[in-house]
């Protein structure tokens, strides 16, 4: 009993020594929030993993064909000859799926027409300085 006494007490004695206490410190992972920033593409990569959200109004690119790529440029073609023929004071006119351009004499000058065919809508740009 002596000696189941001896050791309690001794035990008594050396348990505060040993136990030693330091302060609790929190660090984030997250690099928003103060985290280690080389965690950013792992979390990144998480997040993009889970992530199954998808835009209804996402539409993929679909690349124009060389058919429609030349009839771009043919149109963009006539419409800058055409407004280059303003200089010297001609009429003319070009029409493409979604709009009519119009250039014609007006009351004070060359007049540039131009309607759009999907919605109605008509604007008209008075062009005298340019009228011989």
């Amino acid at each position: 009993m002596k000696s189941l006494l001896k050791a309690s007490a001794l035990t008594a004695l050396l348990l505060p020594s040993w136990s030693g206490a330091s302060e609790l410190v929190h660090q984030f992972e997250n690099p928003s929030f103060g985290g280690n920033p080389l965690n950013s593409s792992h979390f990144m990569g998480i997040a993009s993993a889970i992530n199954n959200y998808k835009d209804p109004d996402y539409e993929e690119y679909v690349a124009p064909t060389d058919l429609e790529r030349l009839a771009s440029t043919l149109e963009s073609q006539l419409i800058s000859n055409l407004l280059y023929d303003l200089q010297d004071g001609k009429t003319g006119s070009v029409s493409t799926d979604q709009f009519t351009l119009n250039v014609v004499e007006g009351p004070n000058g060359l007049s540039v027409e131009i309607n759009d065919k999907i919605t109605g809508e008509q604007t008209a740009i008075d062009v005298s300085s340019l009228a011989n």
